[in-house]
């Protein structure tokens, strides 16, 4: 009863006083933003390499001041069809996770949904982590192959990678996928080889 009376109070006094509640202050964004990707057939495995420089700078802020930040990569892949809307082939999504340690001053790296986790002492290295992917296998090009191989012609694919960065833990679930939209880093054309 009595922290509820004194926050009422505090809350008064800054109302009163024109004072503003006290909030992280977050740089400007940068005046430009850069993104792209790209996508190779590395074996039998169809790679993407992607960045982006969207909110690089608020990102690199919450880091240093101690706030958890995850990002989630959307690559989904559409079937051109002439007549009819795309049609959705594959989808999947890939959160990555920085966690500050402010104590020890180093912060650590997960990839939410294979578990696998490292730690690092550079600020630039964990921001990178969520700003860009190198070289993520995403699928067996055996798919594709079969979808061609039932469409009998060589079909042109359609590969749509979003980003999404968001302060606070994120975890997969099917249910809240459709829901995150991000900012699409690229849209790209192609067939198989």
């Amino acid at each position: 009863m009595q922290y509820g009376l004194l926050a009422f109070l505090l809350m008064m006094a800054w109302a009163g006083n024109g004072l503003a509640a006290p909030r992280l202050s977050l740089p400007q964004r940068a005046s430009q933003v850069h993104a792209d990707a790209a996508i190779t057939f590395q074996g039998n495995q169809l790679v993407c390499d992607a960045y982006t420089t969207a909110g690089i700078d608020e990102v690199r802020a919450l880091l240093e001041n101690g706030a958890i930040v995850s990002s989630s990569w959307q690559v989904t892949i559409d079937r051109q069809r002439a007549y009819w809307l795309d049609a959705e082939v594959w989808s999947t999504e890939i959160i990555r996770q920085v966690t500050p340690d402010m104590l020890t001053g180093h912060w650590k790296l997960l990839d939410v949904k294979s578990g696998l986790s490292r730690t690092t002492d550079r600020l630039s290295e964990a921001v990178d982590f969520l700003m860009r992917m190198q070289h993520k296998p995403l699928l067996p090009l055996k798919l594709l192959q079969q979808i061609a191989h039932e469409q009998q012609n060589r079909p042109t694919f359609i590969m749509h990678i979003r980003a999404h960065f968001h302060d606070g833990s994120l975890s997969f679930s099917r249910w809240t996928y459709p829901f995150r939209l991000g900012k699409t880093v690229k849209v790209i054309s192609f067939q198989l080889p």
